[in-house]
């Protein structure tokens, strides 16, 4: 489907890519942006040098391309690596361009809340009468909200609750995610579009190369999980599930894989060393590019058992490379992979996990079944092609309803100046 009008989409986040320190939203942009592109509407990005755990910052501020996708990259004064007093992305270089560029789109995409480019996007969205949908990125879930409490209510009381509330639309990647989003914010308007998952590489990459670099043989069962070392990600639960797998399979390993967040590795170790599980579970650290591949298709199994996510990347990644997936009802993908059989959704305890691990342990076909199941969701739901056409859809929605509506004097006032200050846009 081609878009019905030639449509210029700027979006303004936080990080982009290469910047993998900060996880799944990296990619989901990335991959929202190319896909889009390749429908045929223009898509600019607007984003920070900053790149989460890494020791250096990425590209050099200045324009770079991407994909076939321009994209600016401001320097980020600081909150750009994590730290106590968290992450605010504060960069005058962004919001300098946002004031320059935005006048010559149609529509402003922002990305996650509680930060400096968000903030900047919606204020610059509402001088000009440009449009803006907004992706909370899993930002407005309690788990999120509970995170630093106090500022986070003094910051939604003085401007967030009305960057929420005045966007055209807000752009969830789940139904999971709109529930409980709007259970607390009722009344904004939602919709939902899941995150594009690329398709898996299997015809030229193979797990072996990762199995031999963890030291697992061909025939040993392999358990994965992928993504980063956090408290969120619920691994104190998944080492008491290995635990009570090892009791039937005592060959089984479990390789949790990903970048050490906050030091949560060495509690992670702390707890193996506690269970006994030194040798059956694995640390090898982040893996990109090819390597992460490479994991998933070693897998015999993922398991996800994360306290919340808005949709599970990673996880969507493993159907893709046709692993069936064990998780549960706080992923935003579950629902999808309990409809297509494409794995277990259990109970978010450790027996809960213990037992669907062990029930695809047990059961050879089972597992091809849910595997090949899982590569047909991913086609049917996730594919780039399928994403961006819906994503087109909300845009032209959005750019439509704002062409239906008279433009007010301050907003052409506005316009004017920056055709001023900002010849050529």
């Amino acid at each position: 489907m081609r878009p019905e009008k030639e449509m210029r989409i700027l979006i303004a986040t936080s990080y982009f890519v290469p910047a993998e320190g900060f996880g799944g939203p990296v990619e989901s942009v990335g991959a929202l942006a190319a896909a889009v592109h390749a429908a045929g509407v223009e898509m600019v990005v607007l984003t920070t040098d900053a790149d989460g755990s890494r020791a250096r910052c990425v590209p050099r501020p200045g324009w770079e391309m991407w994909n076939w996708v321009r994209v600016h990259y401001a320097r980020c004064w600081g909150f750009s690596k994590p730290s106590s007093i968290g992450r605010f992305f504060f960069s005058p270089g962004l919001a300098t361009q946002l004031l320059r560029n935005l006048p010559s789109f149609d529509l402003l995409h922002l990305q996650g809340n509680w930060v400096f480019p968000t903030l900047s996007g919606s204020r610059s969205a509402m001088l000009y009468g440009i449009p803006y949908v907004l992706t909370p990125r899993g930002s407005l879930f309690p788990w999120a909200l509970a995170q630093k409490s106090l500022k986070k209510k003094a910051y939604l009381r003085l401007i967030e609750r009305s960057i929420l509330y005045q966007a055209a639309r807000v752009h969830y990647t789940s139904e999971l995610e709109r529930r409980v989003s709007e259970g607390a914010f009722p009344g904004i308007p939602g919709v939902v579009v899941p995150n594009p998952v690329e398709a898996c590489p299997g015809n030229v990459i193979s797990g072996a190369t990762f199995r031999r670099r963890i030291g697992v043989a061909e025939q040993t069962p392999l358990v994965l999980f992928l993504g980063r070392l956090h408290p969120m990600k619920g691994l104190d639960l998944l080492i008491e599930s290995a635990r009570r797998v090892t009791a039937e399979f005592p060959d089984v390993v479990f390789a949790l894989v990903g970048p050490d967040e906050g030091g949560h590795g060495e509690a992670i170790r702390a707890a193996m060393g506690r269970v006994g599980l030194d040798r059956t579970i694995r640390l090898p650290g982040a893996v990109h590019g090819q390597e992460k591949w490479e994991a998933l298709k070693a897998a015999d199994i993922f398991v996800f058992p994360s306290h919340r996510e808005n949709f599970g990347i990673a996880a969507a990644e493993a159907l893709s490379c046709g692993v069936p997936v064990v998780t549960s009802d706080a992923v935003g993908i579950a629902e999808d992979i309990r409809e297509a059989g494409a794995g277990f959704v259990v109970e978010r305890t450790p027996e809960g996990f213990a037992e669907g691990v062990m029930s695809l342990l047990r059961n050879e076909e089972l597992r091809v079944g849910m595997g090949a199941a899982g590569r047909g969701l991913v086609a049917r739901r996730y594919a780039p092609r399928v994403v961006a056409e819906a994503m087109i859809q909300v845009y032209e929605e959005v750019v439509k309803e704002h062409l239906r509506r008279p433009v007010p004097q301050r907003v052409r006032a506005s316009r004017a100046l920056a055709a001023s200050l900002f010849p050529g846009w």
